[in-house]
């Protein structure tokens, strides 16, 4: 802080300074003799600069540039009034850089006869005109970076309050994330249970399935049985039919026997149609009760395998949940370590920047104005 008050103070010290410069007189020969010339250093300045505030200031009083003879480091105008003087004026004036600074050397002649100018408080006068203009030039390109610096800080400070507010935008978000997470495994946690609680009569379900269909498989062997004795009969039944047929040949003596023979086709024919009849009762039954049974377990095989999934992924989901609240917990760290050193430092530093620019500011514009 003691910096900036003896900044301050030099400041306006050399600011009061130099609203008055020194104005030195002196004989000096030019291009038409020796004649006197007003100098004055103007500090900080270029030739280009100060040869073109000079001309604009001039024009502005309507005075006219006259060609320069070739060879010459002169700048001519005439018709130059000059402040308390009725008759008009030649300038002849010399722009010369040194180092940091532009010498500027004026003639002042009667435009009638290029004699001295005898009004030298007049001179004088235009003389710091154009010393003022150009400070205020100087101070006007000061003021523009000035005020530049100052607004790149400002807009630095407004990125910093940006970026601070997403910081904690994100912050909140993640920790939104975390209670969502935090919920899902309760839920997952909760589906666990109640599917687990369902293996065990899921499981005894598949078991039931699997001995109904040991079942069924034994009825339809039951059924295969029936066929093999109905093939047995229908093989009896056909020798039968063939031993009968041999008997026929001589009916007088085998007529008792061609008797008994169609009596036992005719139980043979009831007992191969009870049998018929039988199996393909029993093969119906036995083949709806075998597609319901493998039905059945496929049904329970699936349910306990679509139970087993559901955990298999639900404990999927608690893993990614809780992978989901260790990332979340270090952005929440890094955002917070983030907003803690904006607050702290970063902040204060660019806040600290802006007072210092501002007040850069005001100095340069409060010794712009001693110069107007």
């Amino acid at each position: 802080m003691k910096f900036w008050f003896s900044f301050i103070f030099a400041f306006y010290l050399q600011s009061l300074l130099a609203q008055n410069p020194e104005i030195r007189e002196e004989n000096r020969l030019m291009s038409i003799g020796e004649r006197i010339c007003y100098k004055v250093l103007i500090p900080h300045q270029t030739v280009s600069s100060v040869e073109k505030i000079v001309r604009k200031y001039l024009k502005a009083q309507s005075a006219e540039a006259v060609k320069v003879p070739k060879g010459s480091n002169e700048t001519i105008f005439k018709s130059v009034f000059l402040k308390e003087i009725i008759t008009p004026n030649l300038l002849y004036f010399i722009l010369e850089q040194q180092g940091k600074n532009v010498g500027w050397t004026g003639f002042f002649l009667n435009e009638k006869d290029s004699t001295n100018q005898e009004n030298k408080i007049s001179i004088r006068s235009f003389v710091q005109n154009i010393y003022k203009l150009s400070m205020v030039a100087l101070h006007e390109d000061s003021i523009i970076m000035q005020s530049k610096a100052l607004r790149e800080a400002e807009t630095k400070l407004r990125n910093l309050v940006k970026d601070a507010h997403k910081n904690d935008k994100n912050t909140n978000k993640a920790k939104r994330d975390i209670t969502d997470s935090e919920k899902e495994i309760e839920k997952s946690q909760e589906i666990i249970k109640q599917t687990s609680a369902q293996l065990e009569s899921l499981t005894a379900a598949t078991a039931e399935a699997e001995s109904n269909l040991k079942t069924a498989e034994s009825e339809m062997s039951k059924i295969d049985q029936l066929e093999k004795t109905l093939k047995d009969l229908l093989k009896r039944d056909k020798e039968m039919n063939k031993r009968l047929k041999e008997l026929t040949k001589d009916p007088a003596a085998n007529a008792n026997l061609i008797q008994a023979q169609n009596q036992d086709l005719m139980l043979s024919a009831e007992m191969i149609k009870n049998q018929q009849q039988e199996l393909l009762t029993e093969e119906k039954i036995g083949r709806v009760n075998l597609k319901s049974a493998e039905k059945s377990l496929d049904i329970a095989q699936d349910n306990l395998k679509k139970a087993e999934k559901m955990i298999k992924t639900e404990n999927k989901n608690i893993q990614k949940a809780k992978d989901n609240i260790v990332d979340k917990s270090k952005e929440i760290a890094d955002s917070e370590s983030e907003m803690n050193r904006f607050h702290t430092k970063e902040k204060l530093e660019v806040e600290e920047e802006i007072k210092k620019e501002k007040l850069k500011l005001e100095l340069l514009k409060d010794k712009q104005s001693l110069y107007k």
